[in-house]
């Protein structure tokens, strides 16, 4: 027999090891077999597979491992999931933006005090006309204020994520320089002062969450792409 410890071989009456001194009594080890692998049979330890037969070659009467199965309670959400509900969130708060732009048309863009007498000016009187002290004042022009937030609401409906952002972002913009030209252009005098409405803080409001969102949007898809 031979030694568990070092593998020394003794006689089969020796009671010790006659190379490292292990006690031989209750730890007779048979010689190895020489056939296969998957024949072979051990006295103590893990069962072992074999190479040939793989899960096979476990020991016969050995537990096996347990399938593993994924919980009932605990569904895997895929990562995807929260991206894209998170830019359908922001796709939305695009399009409010871009509808407070074109609701800002009909909003009181700004008041005008004269001689005592305090006038509202919406674009879409200032564009259809409006009768102040008897005379009409109108300019078609002004029907630009509504232009910027009706293009940015059809692009966000029609156009696809890249293009509807950079779409969105030029608009707000345009949004923005028509209302700054438009305050730079109101006549102040003694007789009259002007002061800015909910309208154009509405529209200012919006515009500039338009630019941040769209901005925003195209910052996180180039971070996703790389």
């Amino acid at each position: 027999m031979f030694c568990p410890k070092c593998g020394t071989r003794n006689t089969d009456s020796a009671g010790f090891c006659s190379k490292c001194g292990e006690s031989l009594g209750e730890r007779r080890v048979s010689a190895p077999a020489t056939g296969p692998i998957s024949n072979r049979t051990y006295a103590s330890g893990p069962s072992v597979p074999s190479q040939a037969g793989g899960a096979a070659g476990l020991r016969r009467g050995a537990p096996r491992p347990a399938a593993t199965r994924p919980s009932a309670s605990s569904p895997v959400v895929p990562a995807s999931a929260g991206i894209g509900a998170g830019a359908l969130r922001r796709r939305l708060l695009q399009t409010i933006s871009a509808a407070v732009m074109l609701i800002s048309f009909f909003l009181p863009l700004f008041s005008v005090s004269f001689l005592g007498i305090t006038i509202t000016m919406s674009p879409a009187e200032m564009t259809f006309g409006k009768q102040i002290l008897g005379t009409t004042v109108s300019n078609f022009s002004n029907i630009l204020f509504i232009v910027p937030g009706v293009c940015a609401i059809l692009a966000l409906l029609a156009l696809r994520d890249r293009a509807a952002n950079i779409v969105s972002i030029v608009l707000g913009i345009v949004s923005l320089a028509i209302v700054l030209i438009c305050i730079t252009y109101i006549p102040t005098t003694d007789y009259i002062k002007p002061d800015m409405a909910i309208g154009l803080y509405l529209n200012v409001i919006a515009s500039a969450a338009l630019i941040g969102l769209s901005v925003f949007k195209l910052y996180s898809a180039s971070r996703q792409k790389r």
